[in-house]
């Protein structure tokens, strides 16, 4: 909707609407003071994987360099390969707390995989849980 209301070449919708997810999860971590568990190398990996994806990018925009499209193309693949990574930051589970444990994967191959539903004493926790 926003870049229809950009006619799809002025970015300024659309950068209000980007700003504005990004800015969610910033002011959530200010308000509760505090970052949730993150692993750091699959942070590293999306990160860079992001940053070649927005190298791409840049390098479609040219119509000179890129007459059929294929940087453009790249940097979609290489921006669902970070999102892959991006996505498993937050752990399923807290290792702290028994309750909380990861199923055994006899218990997951006999009852097959466990219901999406966000909490329960029998569950594995989602990553929203978290906060």
């Amino acid at each position: 909707m926003a870049q229809i209301k950009d006619e799809y070449w002025q970015p300024f919708y659309t950068a209000l609407v980007v700003i504005f997810f990004c800015a969610m999860p910033v002011c959530k971590f200010f308000g509760a003071m505090r970052l949730p568990p993150y692993d750091g190398e699959k942070l590293a990996k999306g990160l860079c994987v992001g940053a070649g994806a927005a190298v791409c990018f840049a390098v479609g925009l040219d119509d000179a360099v890129d007459p059929f499209r294929l940087f453009h193309g790249l940097s979609q693949a290489l921006v669902g390969v970070a999102l892959y990574f991006l996505w498993q930051l937050v752990p399923l589970v807290d290792p702290g707390d028994p309750r909380k444990a990861r199923r055994s994967d006899a218990e997951l191959q006999k009852n097959g995989m466990p219901p999406r539903v966000m909490s329960g004493p029998h569950l594995p926790i989602s990553r929203l849980e978290y906060y």
